[in-house]
């Protein structure tokens, strides 16, 4: 695909998200970022080294860790981490994923404060392009929420007019039964401002603030987040909780159509800038809607197999593998999904619910909760 037709396929999306006058503010100043991280030495090498395509295979294997699994008295952990790769794991792997390595509130991670720079406490970015010299880096793109202490909601909580639009606020508590939540907690948390009390969209902890993608301002800046990864060495970006990034209050909120265009956006941008970057969707839903994100093929380019964990455990506790076996013959050969068996969330279960008989995914449940599993989700 020309250059040319990749610009018309990116405001062609953007039109399908925005309207005209805002469409055409955002294709112009995302032109002009793409220009200048086109040029990044690090994109440039790897659009070389790749032949501006996607290389990926059943050989590939990619380790997933937190910055500071390993740690070695008087070493920054990452420079640790690069060390016990180099050293013990060698080529059993083709890539890392390392889980959110930036300044952070709570949530392991997952309350980004800055997501530009590395946490001091677990190393510098050097210490990652180092890593992304020697393995595929694969790296978080949190894109729903920041932390309650980024800067972008402190300037909210200040007034700054800048920051106003960027999360989604009431003056007052709003009922929104349709929405759907992975959390117990009110969907709306209340914050002091200076523009007086606010109630703000809080999908997963009070401390982690949703971002309002209706205002295309916030759509640039994670574009440029995501830019910056890649100029840092980044291959594979993997789109945290991303099925609840739009929001619509008369509605369920998760997996909308507006959240395909922006996946859609996403890959589309990184098919100009850097053509080899893997995107993959972590949608934590039954089949039905993992397959979503690929099967259009202009969205993801791989999604996770979020069923294939609990199936293992339902085969395990009932002693029988008809129904993980199944699941083989059921995935759709065509597409490429990201197989694992637990990740730093555990293992949900809703994935399975559509593939086991009720009674199976009831007694799955019970055993799950008899050995101590908390969410079910």
């Amino acid at each position: 695909m020309s250059s040319a037709e990749s610009l018309t396929n990116i405001r062609s999306v953007l039109g399908d998200i925005y309207p005209e006058e805002h469409a055409d503010n955002i294709f112009h100043d995302l032109k002009d970022l793409m220009e200048e991280y086109g040029k990044n030495e690090t994109i440039l090498e790897k659009r070389k080294k790749y032949n501006d395509r996607i290389v990926l295979n059943e050989d590939d294997a990619i380790l997933i860790t937190y910055a500071d699994n390993i740690v070695r008295k008087g070493e920054k952990p990452l420079r640790t981490l690069h060390r016990f790769l180099k050293n013990y794991v060698k080529d059993a792997v083709s890539g890392v994923h390392i889980l959110p390595f930036f300044p952070s509130s709570s949530d392991g991670g997952y309350s980004i404060m800055d997501y530009k720079e590395v946490d001091p406490e677990l190393g510098t970015w050097e210490d990652i392009r180092s890593i992304a010299n020697d393995y595929r880096l694969m790296s978080d793109l949190v894109m729903n929420h920041v932390s309650s202490q980024s800067g972008w909601f402190q300037g909210f909580l200040q007034g700054d007019e800048r920051y106003r639009d960027y999360f989604l606020s009431f003056d007052e508590r709003v009922d929104m039964p349709k929405v759907f939540r992975p959390r117990v907690h009110p969907l709306l948390t209340e914050f002091d401002t200076a523009m007086g009390k606010k109630y703000v969209w809080t999908t997963f902890s009070e401390d982690q603030i949703d971002l309002n993608f209706h205002n295309p301002k916030v759509t640039l800046e994670i574009l440029e987040v995501l830019l910056f990864f890649l100029s840092q060495g980044v291959e594979i970006i993997r789109l945290d909780a991303v099925g609840y990034v739009w929001k619509e209050p008369d509605s369920s909120c998760v997996n909308l159509p507006q959240t395909h265009e922006m996946v859609k956006l996403l890959r589309t941008v990184t098919e100009y800038v850097a053509p080899y970057t893997i995107i993959v969707t972590e949608v934590n839903f039954p089949y039905k809607y993992n397959v979503s994100y690929l099967e259009a093929r202009h969205e993801a380019n791989m999604a996770y197999h979020f069923c294939l964990p609990p199936l293992v455990i339902d085969s395990f506790a009932r002693k029988d593998t008809s129904y993980v076996q199944g699941e083989t013959d059921r995935i759709r050969q065509d597409l490429i999904f990201l197989n694992f068996l637990a990740t730093h969330d555990g293992i949900g279960l809703l994935s399975a619910k559509e593939t086991l008989p009720e009674s199976c995914f009831e007694g799955l449940i019970r055993t799950t909760t008899e050995h101590g599993g908390g969410d079910i989700l």
